[in-house]
């Protein structure tokens, strides 16, 4: 986790508490604590995270989110917490970040859940689809001292099941 993300560690153990998690694309070790602590497991952790992982409670899946996204969807996986994490610079999440948003809102999602994106481009552009149903959140997340400055370490939104 970044030092300018700790503040996302807050909302994540409010939104966390006896729900399911999914955490897309960057292993972030403060998340699986902070969900430990509240008692559940983090049951896929997609992507490109079978190194970082050592733990019980974590199940990895080596292949595309879009295809993690489809078995999900017709297993009927349903998720109280979905924190999307791409890294900077990951071209395929911006082409595609639109299905992907939509899929996770529309299908895995469970109502009254939370999706949140925190994303470290700063060029970052959300679809003019999905963005009236985000919460540009990136005031909340980011410490004062960098709130402040006019480029903002990542960006954060919310979405709503």
């Amino acid at each position: 986790m970044y030092p300018d993300e700790i503040k996302i560690l807050d909302i994540v153990k409010d939104s966390a508490k006896r729900k399911r998690c999914l955490n897309i694309y960057r292993y972030i070790p403060e998340f699986l604590k902070v969900q430990k602590e509240v008692g559940i497991g983090v049951e896929y952790l997609p992507v490109n995270t079978k190194n970082y992982v050592n733990s019980e409670n974590v199940e990895t899946w080596e292949e595309g989110i879009e295809s993690f996204l489809q078995l999900a969807t017709q297993a009927e996986a349903q998720y109280g917490l979905v924190v999307i994490a791409p890294e900077a610079g990951n071209l395929e999440f911006r082409k595609s970040h639109k299905e992907i948003i939509r899929t996770i809102n529309n299908q895995v999602l469970e109502a009254g859940g939370i999706t949140l994106l925190i994303i470290r481009d700063q060029d970052f552009i959300l679809d003019p689809y999905i963005r009236p149903g985000a919460d540009r959140i990136t005031k909340f997340t980011i410490p004062e001292n960098l709130a402040r400055k006019e480029k903002k370490p990542h960006q954060a939104f919310a979405f709503y099941g």
